[in-house]
């Protein structure tokens, strides 16, 4: 940063820092040897938001462009320090990144930058902290662009919170303070996200006495009557959960204490102490495991077991430790493993083989 040691101005204040990334194939850099490996998976859209949400991935650090253009404006300038690589920017802070014109606004940005190398070491939003964050266009986003120009650019994330912290010697990010994450992919309303870049795992937590909102996006199943050029429509789930863990070399999701979820495909609700969510590379539930007092309801069909498995892309679910069914049409099935389709008005329900069934049908 090219200015005094200290530098107090309360002066509508501009900085364009020319920043040059961190090559992540160069030996020179002090990421861990773990981390090299990972970064450009961390890209992956649904564990994409806590790099949206801060500083790094987003504004100061790109893994994809060799140099890269940051300008930070605000009311006024607290603190630089050139010796200890620290600035402070007060009041009505905006920092945009050139390359891609992802934002970030707060009241208060803090960050240190390694005096040798200019690597962002540290980085604070604090106050009304707003991102907004634009991937690099695609071939085919640019192909639009060119065919029209007046086309406005759709955000993939917003992330809202009151305190954002980046700390590379922890390796930690943390969102916290009314946390609400809008992607394409997902949507998260919580009071604490915290993400371990070196193992790859996070952790969202909600207030006392709340819970953790979330939504995602299931598989959804190929349509035969449908043409192939039209796009198959994601199906919605929405939910509740005491908190959620973040595994990202497993692509996995694990929903904990008292989850509640709804399947917008039939409006159907259901119920577990636990649920993992096992993600495709579209981002999309191609699996999910619940347990602990499963329950399902859905029209026509009220289900319960130990363990539940549902299969997306077959459209299937496996009950599995007292397993118990029960139809409109008075039908009753109890087994110890029972394996159904999950849309009700294709009315198969068929116990395992070499496992009892026990059926009862009341008569009128």
């Amino acid at each position: 940063m090219h200015c005094p040691s200290q530098d107090v101005n309360y002066g509508k204040v501009k900085m364009i820092i020319n920043y040059l990334s961190e090559d992540l194939n160069s030996g020179s850099n002090q990421y861990p040897r773990h981390f090299l490996k990972t970064v450009p998976r961390l890209r992956s859209a649904c564990f994409r938001f806590v790099c949206a949400g801060l500083l790094v991935g987003q504004l100061l650090i790109s893994p994809s462009l060799a140099k890269d253009t940051v300008t930070i404006t605000s009311k006024k300038t607290a603190v630089i320090d050139k010796t200890r690589g620290t600035a402070v920017w007060l009041d009505d802070v905006v920092a945009v990144r050139k390359s891609t014109g992802s934002t970030l606004m707060t009241e208060k940005l803090s960050i240190q930058r390694d005096i040798a190398s200019s690597r962002l070491i540290w980085a604070e939003a604090a106050g009304n902290v707003k991102v907004v964050y634009y991937r690099i266009l695609a071939d085919n986003d640019k192909e639009l662009s060119e065919i029209n120009s007046n086309l406005q650019p759709v955000p993939h994330t917003v992330v809202t919170c009151d305190l954002a912290t980046f700390s590379r010697k922890t390796a930690l990010a943390e969102l916290v303070g009314t946390v609400h994450v809008l992607s394409k992919d997902f949507e998260l309303q919580a009071e604490k996200i915290r993400y371990n870049y070196h193992v790859e795992r996070g952790k969202v937590t909600a207030k006392v006495g709340e819970q953790v909102r979330f939504v995602f996006y299931k598989k959804a199943v190929p349509d035969k009557q449908r043409p192939s050029i039209v796009k198959q429509v994601r199906q919605k789930i929405t939910g509740l959960a005491d908190e959620i863990l973040l595994n990202r070399p497993s692509r996995k999701v694990i929903l904990q204490g008292k989850v509640f979820i709804i399947d917008h495909s039939d409006q159907s609700q259901f119920r577990a102490e636990r649920t993992e969510l096992f993600f495709d590379e579209k981002e999309e539930i191609e699996t999910a495991k619940a347990s602990g007092n499963f329950s399902l309801n859905q029209p026509g069909r009220v289900s319960r077991s130990d363990l539940a498995i549902f299969e997306y892309d077959k459209e299937e679910v496996t009950l599995i430790g007292n397993a118990y069914v029960k139809e409109e049409q008075k039908v009753e099935v109890t087994s110890a493993r029972i394996k159904m389709y999950i849309k009700v008005n294709k009315g198969v329900i068929r116990g395992v083989d070499d496992i009892p069934v026990k059926m009862e049908i009341e008569i009128d």
